[in-house]
């Protein structure tokens, strides 16, 4: 049910009343004095925070998100781009694996080796003096290409 501000006109005192919609702009006494008063005409209220409007603790212009890189606007933001990039939060992983992130590191490494493997191989070989080409066929053989998934 909304709350909507209330204003007495002779005493001046503002006090808040929760009202159903319909009745919304029906006339209310005041607690002070009993003289009826009228509704007043209040601005919504933004609040910061999951569904806010950036003016709290993300500031004008939202925050910089160290772990996405980039500014966000508010939580829901995050949670859309942490969707669209396929990302979950760190609190919602479930199965009881406190080693979640050393885990996830190991395998990225792991994923990551032989590519690191052919950028090493490819700069020893330009090192020895070998042309562009040369190197990409020493650090790349066809019978590990040929045998790759």
């Amino acid at each position: 049910m909304p709350i909507y501000e209330f204003k007495c006109e002779t005493c001046q005192t503002v006090f808040d009343v929760r009202r159903p919609i319909d009745n919304r702009d029906d006339p209310y006494l005041c607690p002070y004095d009993g003289v009826e008063t009228k509704r007043m005409v209040t601005a919504h209220q933004l609040t910061p925070g999951l569904f806010g409007d950036c003016t709290g603790k993300f500031g004008v212009n939202g925050k910089w998100d160290v772990g996405l890189g980039m500014r966000i606007q508010n939580e829901k933001h995050r949670d859309q781009i942490l969707k669209q990039k396929g990302l979950v939060r760190e609190s919602e992983i479930s199965g009881g694996n406190e080693h979640f992130i050393e885990d996830w590191n190991q395998k990225r490494h792991q994923q990551l080796e032989p590519q690191r493997k052919f950028e090493r191989v490819f700069k020893e070989e330009l090192a020895k003096g070998k042309t562009a080409e040369e190197a990409v066929v020493t650090a790349s053989p066809a019978s590990e290409i040929l045998s790759t998934p």
